[in-house]
């Protein structure tokens, strides 16, 4: 990647139309059997990022995939149903039902991101607050989550309850523990966090 970085003639975004990047799941398709350990491809996930770091990360791509976001959505939202109706068809243990695998996940790939660049990209309070606090909050979250769960599920018997008890409670200490930590010196740099 880094000799990518410094290379002189780099891929070019304008070649990539929608019919093409769409079509890239055939990579992905190509890639799952590399070290495929218990249904968990090493060569699949790896496709993924490379494709996201070489094809995606392009500024002309990402515009590309703003303006067809409309179709991305309904092409996604049809697959889905096609799977539903493959799924119900008998056909779960096919060859045409991995090959959808990945296209599903792929069209979904690209209509979330076109999506999220025409929605998601804007600024206030919460945005400038978060924006920073991402990686600590990430780092925080999964401990907080089992600590409060743990107490929760022994002590409240309803799911939704305990659901919304676990959310809420998880969320307002995973602050409360970046705040504290954000003040901390030394937890400062043990966990990223910018003064």
């Amino acid at each position: 990647m880094v000799w990518y970085r410094n290379k002189e003639k780099k891929l070019k975004g304008e070649k990539f139309t929608l019919i093409p990047l769409i079509s890239m799941f055939i990579l992905i398709v190509v890639a799952t059997p590399i070290l495929n350990i218990g249904n968990k491809s090493l060569g699949e996930y790896a496709s993924y990022f490379l494709l996201g770091y070489f094809i995606l990360s392009m500024e002309e791509v990402q515009e590309r995939l703003k303006r067809h976001r409309a179709i991305l959505a309904v092409l996604w939202g049809a697959l889905i149903v096609w799977r539903c109706v493959m799924y119900k068809m008998g056909l779960s243990n096919s060859l045409l039902w991995n090959v959808e695998q990945r296209l599903l996940a792929w069209v979904g790939i690209l209509a979330v991101l076109g999506l999220g660049r025409k929605y998601l990209e804007f600024h206030n309070k919460f945005t400038v607050y978060f924006t920073p606090v991402a990686f600590p909050l990430y780092i925080f979250h999964q401990s907080i989550i089992v600590m409060i769960g743990y107490f929760t599920i022994r002590h409240v018997k309803a799911a939704i309850i305990q659901y919304m008890i676990i959310c809420l409670a998880s969320f307002g200490f995973t602050l409360l523990v970046y705040e504290l930590f954000k003040r901390i010196k030394i937890a400062r740099f043990l966990f990223g966090i910018k003064k």
